[in-house]
Parts: structure tokens; sequence; C-alpha cells
């Protein structure tokens, strides 16, 4: 049976920025949501009398400041190892991020 009469169908989705961008926007996103989420859960812990004035504004800048991380880090660890990325954006994206939540929590 010959498939050669169906038409051919270009990718529904073409990404409009380049192959090697992806995983850090990716990661970034990611990184943005996680810290936000961390942020969110944080705040929720927090009796009210404790609460900050702005929890919104804090849990923003959490989540800017661990998407940033996370999108350096993965440049990072793409320079480390370009054909073992994986392995050494996870590790670094592990130290990074650990350091990275408890310098926010410090700064209370």
């Amino acid at each position: 049976m010959s498939y050669s009469s169906y038409p051919h169908y270009p990718p529904s989705f073409v990404a409009p920025f380049p192959a090697y961008a992806t995983p850090v926007v990716h990661n970034a996103l990611l990184g943005a949501l996680i810290g936000s989420a961390t942020a969110a859960a944080t705040q929720l812990q927090v009796p009210a009398q404790q609460q900050a004035a702005y929890p919104l504004g804090k849990i923003l800048k959490t989540g800017v400041a661990t998407g940033i991380a996370t999108a350096l880090v993965t440049v990072l660890g793409q320079t480390i190892s370009p054909h073992h990325s994986k392995v050494a954006t996870t590790a670094t994206l592990f130290v990074a991020g650990t350091a990275l939540l408890y310098t926010l929590s410090k700064n209370d």
C-alpha cells in the first residue's frame, strides 16, 4: 500500500526562536512557575499578622527571580556539557535553585 497519494502537511507549530533557545525558554517558564508556587505556598503558611504588606508582589518577585535564574542555569548547563546538557543542567538547577530560594527566604 502506497502512501504517496496523501498530501504532506507542514508542522502546525513552528517555534519563533532558534532550536537551541527552546530549552532555555521552557526551563525559564518552568522555573518561574515553580518559584511562584513555592512563594505562594510560603505566604499561605505565614500567620495573617506576619504577612507581608504586598504578598502578590513577593510572589511575582520570586517567580521572576527563579525564572531568570533557571534560564541562566540552563544556558550554563548547555555550555558546560553540550552533549549531556540535561544531566549538567539538572544538577546545576538543583544547586542554584536551592541557593536562590535560601537567599530569597533570608531577605524577608
